[in-house]
């Protein structure tokens, strides 16, 4: 098959996902795209060359695991420029601050609740939360691309989802 094609495929269908991935961690809409894109366009360059980039002995095994561990590197990289940069910010991170008016519109009460309390979390329960839940990665996807076990997956998931409830509880009580 065309590499271009199967390239091609992949992005069609793993593009929202990378991108509600990465959306959730930064704070603008802006941002999030343009690391899509850097995750995509290094994605191809590593797919092309057909190496996994930590093992340059082995071939790309999963391409969707391997799409979220660059969108990790690159939501982590943009953090890492971002504490170097002298910027003044007023208050949290405002998931849906930047958004036009009917965006913010179309979201509901409750899914603002449920994004607040989940940025409320540890990063490792925001990404098994996004990973499972959001973007319907199985348990077997998530172990593959995290190499962790399906069993460690199900236990930091259960916490993950308690943490969140526990989270939310907060919320409703106040």
């Amino acid at each position: 098959m065309n590499p271009h094609k199967s390239f091609g495929r992949v992005y069609d269908t793993q593009v929202a996902k990378i991108y509600r991935y990465i959306r959730l961690k930064v704070s603008s809409r802006e941002t999030a795209e343009d690391l899509t894109a850097q995750v995509f366009e290094r994605g191809w360059i590593v797919y092309r060359e057909g190496l996994d980039p930590d093992n340059e002995r082995s071939e790309v095994r999963n391409l969707k695991a391997l799409l979220y561990q660059l969108a990790r590197h690159a939501i982590a990289d943009y953090y890492r420029l971002e504490t170097r940069r002298e910027v003044v910010r007023l208050g949290d991170r405002d998931l849906a601050g930047e958004e036009d008016l009917s965006e913010r519109a179309a979201q509901s009460q409750e899914m603002q609740q449920i994004l607040k309390a989940l940025n409320r979390l540890k990063p490792d329960y925001q990404d098994l939360i996004i990973q499972r839940y959001l973007n319907g990665l199985s348990i077997e996807e998530i172990a593959d691309q995290s190499a962790k076990s399906t069993g460690a997956i199900k236990t930091a998931l259960h916490r993950a989802r308690e943490a969140l409830k526990g989270e939310l509880n907060k919320d409703s009580a106040a």
